[in-house]
């Protein structure tokens, strides 16, 4: 029986529904422009869940473009249905999908442009029954006795899947770079290459992390220890990223599951995984003192024309203050 899937649209104007797009000789295309179109959608969504093919048009250089006179079109089953505009930071056509059942659908883009030449795109995506793994890590004892959780040591916990040849093709968030370049000490998060093996993680908050899994199998589970505060990390199907010099630590080899249902896992580690944690982010943060330190005793000493009394007087400010609000940094 032929699997059908659901198309509904975000409606801020008139629907257009036909069968079968617009062949290649009725488009109205130009073909002295020449243009990309990026489209994403994620690898995973669940049954009877919602979510959103999202389509970018650009050059070939890769500047974005606004046309008023062009259309983009998804394609499932021989239905074409226009995908709903938005004029925003970075323009982009959107069209949300649900399905009932659990199948993997291969949706066709098709732009129309009076402007730039016509483009086609494929993409793919599985509809799964999602089920839920809370995973809590536990200090281990000789004789595995102590059920006393680790609270708040860790800040993620990630699961990789075994043998996955899946790759996750971000979309493209480089603009929340460029809004925030202006503040000092910005560090770009979001320009820069990911690790782009599926990954799926959850926040580590008062003993426990919540993972969303769509398949069984055998899964690897590590930790991190970045997290922003502020910000959230817009990617669910990649560990997130924010700063190349985070800790990560793989806890456990293989950790199997037969059937969705939704699991309860404790997993015993011992204090080494706290003190690696521990003394990579104390030496990071005793560097980064030092640092500030020398270079306001360099500041003091070249302003006081190398006078030793005024390096004296900086260190013991410096370190005193150091000493009050110690308790705040480690």
């Amino acid at each position: 029986m032929k699997i059908i899937l659901m198309i509904i649209l975000i409606v801020v104007s008139s629907l257009m529904v036909q069968a079968g797009c617009p062949d290649n000789e009725s488009r109205v295309c130009s073909a002295s422009l020449g243009s990309r179109i990026v489209v994403g959608i994620d690898p995973y969504i669940g049954v009877n869940e919602s979510d959103t093919i999202t389509a970018y048009f650009e050059t070939d250089l890769g500047a974005e473009i606004y046309e008023d006179n062009m259309t983009v079109y998804i394609l499932l089953d021989g239905v074409c249905t226009n995908m709903t505009f938005y004029n925003a930071t970075r323009p982009y056509w959107e069209s949300s999908v649900t399905s009932s059942i659990e199948e993997e659908i291969d949706f066709v883009i098709q732009t129309y442009s009076d402007a730039y030449t016509c483009q086609n795109s494929t993409v793919s995506t599985k509809f799964r029954i999602p089920f839920n793994v809370s995973i809590e890590l536990l200090r281990s004892a000789d004789n595995y006795t102590s059920a006393d959780p680790y609270t708040n040591e860790f800040q993620y916990i990630y699961l990789k899947p075994f043998n996955n040849s899946l790759r996750i093709n971000p979309y493209d968030f480089a603009y929340v770079d460029k809004m925030f370049t202006w503040m000092p000490f910005y560090t770009s998060s979001f320009s820069k290459p990911l690790d782009d093996d599926l990954a799926l993680w959850g926040l580590y908050s008062g003993g426990s992390a919540k993972i969303k899994l769509y398949e069984t199998g055998n899964y690897t589970v590590s930790l991190l220890s970045m997290k922003v505060m502020g910000m959230s990390w817009p990617y669910e199907f990649l560990y997130p990223q924010y700063d190349d010099d985070q800790f990560k630590s793989t806890i456990k080899d293989s950790l199997y599951f037969d059937t969705k249902s939704d699991y309860k896992v404790q997993i015993y580690i011992d204090m080494w995984e706290i003190s690696k944690f521990n003394v990579i982010m104390n030496l990071t943060k005793w560097i980064v003192v030092v640092i500030i330190w020398l270079v306001l005793t360099f500041v003091a000493l070249a302003v006081s024309s190398w006078n030793y009394k005024a390096g004296i007087g900086i260190t013991l400010s410096f370190w005193t203050l150091f000493a009050l609000v110690k308790g705040m940094i480690f």
